[in-house]
């Protein structure tokens, strides 16, 4: 289904969010998809945007502290950055 998807962005993306769960699922993908644009791009920049994945489209408002990680415990404090 990647394949029918325009623009590199979301496909970046979306490799960069499963790359984070598991690297070398994402590594396949890459390989076995058919881009159908002209737009080339290398995995290194799935990797890079990796680092990113947990906030992409977060309000920055509703991230957690630097100090918290985000794995399914209530925050330490009641409210996040208000």
């Amino acid at each position: 289904m990647l394949s029918h998807v325009n623009f590199p962005i979301i496909q970046k993306k979306y490799l960069a969010q499963i790359y984070c769960v598991a690297p070398e699922y994402a590594q396949s993908v890459y390989d076995l998809t058919q881009f159908k644009h002209k737009q080339s791009f290398e995995f290194s920049e799935v990797e890079e945007l990796s680092k990113e994945a947990p906030t992409f489209h977060k309000n920055p408002k509703s991230r957690p502290e630097e100090g918290n990680r985000l794995v399914g415990f209530a925050p330490e404090k009641p409210f996040y950055q208000l």
